[in-house]
């Protein structure tokens, strides 16, 4: 089954752990001591709603890229194939953190 979300939203999946530091590439800084924060505060691009090619110019948002969002209490969450995945609107995303999809 394939993942599809539906207009401006965008599911993103978690950066590991390991990942996090307390900078970076982009230059933005993080708290170490924030690490959970950290977890919702910055995501892996999983899958792209159909709305987002007039959103954002192409190649700009893409799976695999790591984003800066605004999390707010009570955000959707879901699981599919075993992994967590937060639901956000394409108007959370505050920053690309990344040039190119990894």
């Amino acid at each position: 089954m394939q993942l599809k979300p539906l207009a401006g939203k965008v599911f993103l999946g978690p950066v590991p752990e390991s990942e996090l530091a307390t900078q970076l590439e982009s230059g933005i800084h993080l708290p170490l001591s924030q690490i959970e924060a950290q977890r919702w505060m910055v995501g892996i691009v999983v899958a792209l709603g159909t709305g987002i090619p007039d959103v954002f110019p192409e190649g700009l948002l893409a799976p695999g890229r790591r984003v800066c969002v605004r999390w707010l209490q009570g955000q959707t969450t879901v699981t599919f194939d075993g992994q967590d995945l937060r639901v956000v609107w394409h108007d959370d995303i505050l920053a690309v953190l990344d040039e190119s999809p990894t």
